[in-house]
């Protein structure tokens, strides 16, 4: 079947910043967050450190027991300001979660939580279907590792069975805490990164600073392709690829599958920095739809 008419689809990638306030009283404050949510019309948002952890029971360690029930308050609270819908997803040992939240004339057909070793905040992933859109779309809110550029690697290998399986047309976006290619493209001084995040992303061999690639690596074995990447080839425009994130890295992007490369329309940094210590980045796709009875 031909598909001669297409839809724009737009995702945002948006790290609210762990906050507990909106959790201490009964009106919550999400005016900062939903406008700059709101400003770019998102038909789906990833969303990396809410709070799920507050209403929690704690373990022995005193951190929250995976598994049990997730305090959704936080989200609830975020998708009724947004109108939209929301499913937080659980995080095994950290206290902060990732969540998607959807239009709601969008029908979910599958939820997953990867939150089993070998990951760290854990990882949402929804397959959606729009109306008249000709195939379902798999999208992932990942926060990976910021500790270890090595472990962040070993969390994509977890992630891309998952994430690929449902259907061609997938795509993952978050903080993936890792350095990438164009991070190197624009010059980035890897010397003069904050300790913590040189030893937890730069190549540790007692030879000059230089990044840790491999979570890069990984997903381009699985034909994962960085959006802001391919477009900054064709076009050269700096702001494709400008950085989200602490010490000048894009540690804030999207990886996709290339039959969804195929309909990308633009991805880049947005505003709504003020919001969160993340610049949100925003990607449309024109995804194809039915075509039209004859």
């Amino acid at each position: 079947m031909s598909h001669p008419h297409t839809s724009t689809v737009r995702v945002l990638i948006f790290n609210v910043r762990k906050r507990d306030e909106p959790l201490q009283g009964s009106v919550p404050d999400f005016t900062d967050h939903v406008q700059a949510i709101t400003a770019h019309d998102p038909d789906v948002v990833l969303l990396q450190e809410l709070d799920g952890t507050t209403g929690k029971p704690r373990g022995a360690n005193g951190r929250p027991l995976p598994g049990a029930a997730v305090d959704t308050r936080q989200a609830d609270r975020l998708a009724h300001c947004l109108g939209m819908r929301i499913r937080i997803a659980d995080s095994p040992t950290s206290t902060v979660h990732t969540a998607i939240a959807w239009r709601p004339d969008l029908e979910l057909l599958r939820w997953e939580e990867l939150i089993d070793r070998p990951f760290h905040h854990g990882q949402a992933l929804a397959v959606l279907h729009g109306p008249g859109w000709a195939h379902p779309l798999t999208v992932a809110s990942v926060h990976f590792d910021p500790f270890s550029a090595c472990h962040a690697a070993e969390e994509g290998r977890h992630l891309i069975e998952p994430l690929l399986k449902p259907n061609p047309l997938a795509l993952a976006g978050g903080d993936f805490n890792t350095p990438t290619a164009t991070d190197v493209e624009r010059g980035v001084d890897w010397a003069g990164l904050p300790p913590h995040n040189r030893s937890a992303r730069l190549v540790a061999d007692g030879g000059p600073p230089r990044p840790n690639l491999e979570l890069d690596h990984v997903l381009a074995l699985a034909d994962l392709a960085d959006p802001a990447e391919y477009l900054h080839a064709q076009s050269g425009d700096p702001e494709l690829i400008a950085a989200t994130g602490k010490g000048g890295l894009r540690v804030d992007r999207f990886h996709l599958t290339q039959p969804v490369l195929e309909y990308v329309v633009d991805c880049r940094p947005v505003p709504g920095h003020g919001a969160s210590d993340h610049v949100p980045v925003l990607l449309t796709l024109a995804l194809p739809t039915l075509a039209a009875a004859t």
